[in-house]
């Protein structure tokens, strides 16, 4: 549930952050448009001012060649402007200024259009010198002198005027329009970082708070179930001690027959099969109180050789009388653990490869030490442990062998958490089962 809730929150603040970013992006092309226009018009007055510059240098009628360059030169000299030229009709140069490593300049202005290069763009504008229509002996757009008091002027030759209309050609450095949109790109970027940094801020506040929920949620719960354990522990140890006793009276009544009655009589066999039973239910009941009533442990220096000495010698008529062979291996280790404790998970692992196993299989206990603590090893080559029961093996009451209680592996498993060690089951099916029990503080001696 964690996990969904996670994914869809994921998501939401992934979609809430594209939808900034694309309109962030769609505001920067705005922009960044926005600054070549304001770029262009700012070059389209330059031209329309130069225009009326030109246009208006007439005297008498004609042009004075002169006045014409020197404009042409001031406009190439203004910041920003990298070329000036003026063509005729034919896209001849008549008048130029500045430097431009375009080639095909007079297409551009024969056009009349934006041009954008690498490094500039070029604006061209067809223009008017409507001064000329006062020459009487030409036609419109000729640049010729009608009047003989302006000879003396430095005129353009009419071999390089041709006839109108005009065009004048500007190229505009585009390192001011660059470092607009450079800032502009940067002030998005900053704008699109804050906003992903937000959004994962958003993102994790929103996830921890859920998370925080979740487990106050999953607390309250794992208390209220654990109280509610805790009831029915107390209900069934109870319980458990109540039967206890109608048991103690079965078994008393059952010896009793026992030494009223011929021990070759049936009433003797009957007896010995109550007693059986009720020692094998007391037994259950036991281990049942010992697993819902754990004490803590009495820390205490314990021989790992006389342990094991006592509990081969407890199974060692189970084991003769099956051919099963048992194997010590590693030398005699002390340890601190709860001497009981440790006695009752062993001994319920040895019984459980007893179980497991049959006549020519074997048992090895190993002893594997290491700086500041041991692990202890109980391998038996019997029938293992299938993959599909193998994470089960450790809850209370689960078994697949005919008559086991499914309590020994959980009291192992109880001792060892209450120790603070770790335990491990390995197993394969028709080979071999492994347990460890491992990070087991060794004492140096």
């Amino acid at each position: 549930m964690i996990w969904q809730n996670r994914k869809l929150l994921f998501i939401f603040t992934a979609v809430i952050i594209g939808v900034i970013i694309f309109i962030l992006l769609i505001s920067f092309l705005r922009e960044r448009q926005y600054n070549q226009q304001v770029f262009i018009e700012r070059g389209q007055t330059l031209i329309k001012i130069l225009s009326s510059s030109l246009s208006l240098q007439t005297r008498m009628g004609c042009y004075r060649a002169q006045r014409v360059v020197e404009i042409i030169n001031s406009a190439s000299l203004t910041p920003g402007i990298l070329y000036v030229a003026l063509f005729n009709h034919e896209g001849k140069i008549i008048a130029s200024a500045g430097e431009t490593s375009v080639s095909h300049i007079n297409e551009i202005a024969k056009r009349n259009r934006i041009y954008w290069d690498k490094e500039c763009v070029f604006l061209s504008q067809a223009i008017s010198m409507e001064e000329l229509q006062k020459g009487r002996q030409h036609r419109y757009g000729m640049a010729v002198c009608p009047d003989p008091t302006c000879a003396n002027e430095s005129m353009i030759p009419w071999s390089q005027w041709g006839t109108g209309p005009f065009s004048l050609v500007v190229c505009l450095d585009t390192q001011e329009l660059q470092g607009m949109n450079v800032l502009t790109l940067i002030r998005f970027g900053i704008f699109a970082l804050l906003s992903i940094g937000i959004g994962i801020l958003g993102f994790v506040v929103l996830d921890l708070y859920q998370r925080k929920e979740s487990y106050a949620y999953d607390l309250k719960l794992a208390r209220e179930k654990a109280k509610y354990n805790e009831h029915l522990a107390q209900i069934g140890a109870g319980l458990a001690h109540e039967t206890k006793n109608p048991l103690g009276i079965v078994r008393g009544l059952a010896q009793a027959i026992q030494e009223e009655v011929e021990p070759t009589s049936d009433a003797y066999k009957y007896a010995s099969k109550i007693i059986d039973e009720t020692d094998r239910s007391v037994r259950q009941i036991n281990n049942f109180l010992e697993l819902t009533h754990p004490h803590a442990p009495e820390w205490k220096s314990v021989s790992l050789k006389s342990i094991m000495e006592q509990l081969l010698n407890l199974i060692d008529t189970d084991v003769k009388s099956k051919g099963i062979g048992i194997e010590v291996e590693g030398t005699d280790v002390t340890v601190e653990a709860d001497p009981e404790y440790l006695r009752r998970a062993l001994l319920n692992l040895l019984l459980n490869a007893v179980q497991a196993c049959s006549a020519g299989d074997k048992i090895i206990l190993r002893i594997e030490p290491t700086d500041n603590s041991i692990a202890l090893h109980i391998i038996d080559t019997g029938v293992g442990i299938s993959v599909e029961d193998l994470p089960n093996v450790v809850k209370p009451y689960y078994s697949r062998r005919k008559g086991g209680t499914g309590l020994g592996l959980s009291i192992v498993n109880e001792i060892v958490l209450l120790h603070g060690w770790k335990f491990s089951i390995q197993s394969q099916e028709g080979k071999e089962t492994k347990v460890t029990i491992s990070n087991i503080r060794r004492i140096n001696r």
